[in-house]
């Protein structure tokens, strides 16, 4: 492309890319346990506040939290016996982004309890 700046023709330079921004850390975790309602722990590091976290439970939205806190918790009600996938995604001000999953067991009511008296 050609540049025309007083009367003078100059070959415009191609304009370098925009450098690559590192994602967002984000982290999910469940403390093992038997409850029927699993609490799970966010955390979202490496951004600039406010963030938005999306959490979703087998593909559908659960909730949705606008923070300026880097740690979350979120109780999980209502879901079925078996294996549930959990995945958070997270976005900041900046519009940088990241996320994870994890794989949490709900047991069923006949299942015999792991925790001993």
């Amino acid at each position: 492309m050609q540049v025309v700046v007083d009367n003078s023709v100059r070959e415009r330079q191609p304009r370098a890319p925009d450098p690559l921004r590192p994602g967002l850390d984000v982290s999910v975790l469940t403390l093992a346990s038997d409850a029927v309602a699993p609490d799970i722990h966010l955390s979202v590091r490496g951004g600039a506040g406010p963030v938005r976290l999306y959490l979703y439970v087998d593909g559908d939205l659960r909730e949705s939290l606008t923070s300026s806190s880097e740690r979350f918790r979120v109780a999980l009600e209502g879901l079925g016996a078996g294996r549930h996938a959990v995945t958070a995604r997270a976005i900041d001000a900046t519009g940088r982004w990241g996320g994870a999953s994890i794989v949490i067991g709900i047991p069923s009511s006949s299942e015999p309890s792991s925790v001993e008296p």
